[in-house]
């Protein structure tokens, strides 16, 4: 049998368990950087124990995952807003957002983000795309986070998400619409806005 417990005696963290594949567990974000002495013991079937310490030391190795969500402008000539929320282990770098992360695209070439903002306690980085002078074109759209383009202060890179589709309907009755892929995962907004 086998039993690991701190050097010392004191229990394992609750996240660490000892199952038949070894130590296992995802440290939470608090524990990143820091390093565990265990202490092994096993015992054979004649009941002698065998006790051995090593040093777990926890980093992260996780890039960050994105999730993005797009909010629709108010009017034809406002900004979209693309917000993405990160889950990392460890805090982004902050001076890997920039404005190149995320592109949108749609059925006329669109300038990039005119501004990227990041709120390290919510670990979310906020890309706002001005409107074209004529106001935004009718048609399908589509926002990309690129692969690789933010990073954790453990280095470790973002992945890439996917082209979230939506549309802008032209004016119909004064109105015109925003719609969102209802099956995406990430782009959960829809609005009617004012044309």
């Amino acid at each position: 049998t086998y039993d690991a417990t701190l050097l010392g005696g004191e229990a394992l963290p609750t996240w660490l368990i000892l199952g038949e594949d070894g130590l296992t567990g995802p440290p939470p974000p608090e524990a990143i950087g820091t390093t565990l002495t265990i202490e092994v013991t096993a015992t054979d079937a004649s009941g002698n124990p065998t006790v051995d310490t090593f040093d777990l030391t926890l980093e992260d190795n996780t890039g960050p995952a994105p999730t993005v969500l797009v909010t629709p402008p108010a009017t034809l000539v406002d900004p979209i807003t693309v917000t993405v929320t990160f889950d990392d282990a460890s805090a982004i770098d902050e001076t890997s957002v920039e404005t190149v992360d995320v592109s949108l695209s749609g059925p006329v070439p669109v300038a990039a983000a005119s501004s990227s903002d990041f709120d390290a306690e919510t670990n979310t980085a906020t890309y706002t795309f001005d409107a074209p002078i004529e106001g935004w074109t009718p048609g399908d759209y589509g926002a990309d986070f690129a692969e690789g383009a933010v990073s954790d202060v453990a280095t470790n890179t973002s992945s890439a998400v996917p082209s979230e589709p939506f549309v802008i309907a032209g004016p119909t009755d004064g109105k015109a619409t925003f719609t969102a892929n209802a099956g995406s995962t990430a782009v959960t907004s829809a609005s009617t806005f004012g044309g």
